[in-house]
């Protein structure tokens, strides 16, 4: 397994919309075929994001998330995403995007304030709209998983 280095001030402001979305929905909102161009930008992308990782480069990160070809598609399935994104790049986050298959919405923070900002600005979008969440602020987690016992 490879580990990539993760920044020690890289923080992240998730919000959890509290709703059901399957995976299966998820996968099935996916385009079977991608334009060339997007699929480049996308693979570009994800080399950027691991240079930027080892060279702790925060604003490479932030720019090396943008994804072309699921959150397009998946964006629409989960409620505000759009406003939510939108109200995190204004905090300051330096990234935001959909995580895994959602509904869980992340930002990538460079700094605990800054993501308790970010945190707040995501999460007044869904108040304002009586729409329920959860919202998480942490570090992110350089460790990996940690198995425990009972």
């Amino acid at each position: 397994m490879l580990r990539l280095p993760v920044p020690s001030r890289l923080h992240v402001a998730i919000l959890h919309p509290h709703l059901e979305l399957p995976t299966s929905e998820s996968r099935k909102a996916l385009p079977r075929q991608i334009p060339l161009s997007d699929a480049v930008r996308q693979w570009a992308n994800t080399a950027s994001l691991v240079a930027g990782l080892y060279a702790k480069d925060l604003s490479l990160i932030g720019r090396a998330m943008e994804d072309r070809v699921a959150e397009p598609a998946r964006g629409p399935l989960i409620p505000d995403f759009a406003k939510v994104k939108s109200a995190a790049l204004d905090a300051g986050a330096l990234a935001c995007t959909i995580s895994g298959a959602g509904p869980s919405i992340v930002a990538l923070c460079s700094s605990r304030p800054q993501a308790d900002r970010v945190g707040a600005a995501m999460r007044e979008v869904y108040l304002e709209k009586n729409l329920s969440c959860s919202l998480y602020v942490s570090a992110v987690n350089r460790k990996g998983t940690v198995i425990t016992k009972r």
